[in-house]
């Protein structure tokens, strides 16, 4: 066997590894997404969630943790509200989505962080406005920006984890 192939055979073996760690933590985060959201909408999926004191303290202090959760900027639908803020919500439904959308279509991301900050501007920038005083509180455009700035986080999570275990496949290979 010549050194040609034996290179050719570690970087295939390298990238083997990587495609699998990274299918297993998009997975993985899917699924910790996934019950995270769920929880999020448990007041919607659950008719006598009001009813129940233990749940409704244990959940809406495990979302205190990451949201504000000022009664006003909550979602409410069908007299029931979610447990983060239309913001946040947008922020976690915005990665799911983009999470689901990695696993059935991976796609590479050559970008710098140009791409983030244009997506993460219209949120901080809407967050900023409202506290100041300079428009209303919009709902919509709350969740919109939440969605896109959670889109891209996710995009950018999952590209750093993959140069990560790339890198750490050329320290083990010494490449």
């Amino acid at each position: 066997m010549n050194s040609t192939s034996i290179t050719y055979t570690i970087v295939e073996r390298r990238l083997r590894q990587v495609s699998f760690k990274l299918t297993a933590v998009k997975l993985l985060l899917f699924f910790l997404l996934l019950i995270w959201c769920a929880g999020i909408i448990f007041p919607l999926l659950s008719p006598n969630f009001a009813g129940k004191l233990v749940i409704t303290e244990i959940l809406n202090y495990a979302y205190s943790l990451v949201c504000h959760q000022t009664g006003s900027d909550l979602l409410l639908i069908d007299s029931n509200h979610l447990l983060v803020c239309t913001r946040c919500t947008g922020l976690y439904f915005g990665a799911l989505i983009f999470i689901i959308l990695l696993i059935v279509k991976p796609f590479k991301v050559k970008w710098g962080l140009k791409p983030f900050f244009f997506f993460s501007a219209p949120l901080i920038v809407d967050a900023i406005a409202i506290r100041l005083g300079i428009y209303n509180y919009s709902a919509a455009f709350t969740f919109v920006t939440g969605l896109m700035c959670g889109a891209i986080t996710i995009i950018y999570i999952i590209n750093t984890l993959k140069n990560s275990f790339l890198l750490a496949e050329d320290k083990k290979y010494g490449l």
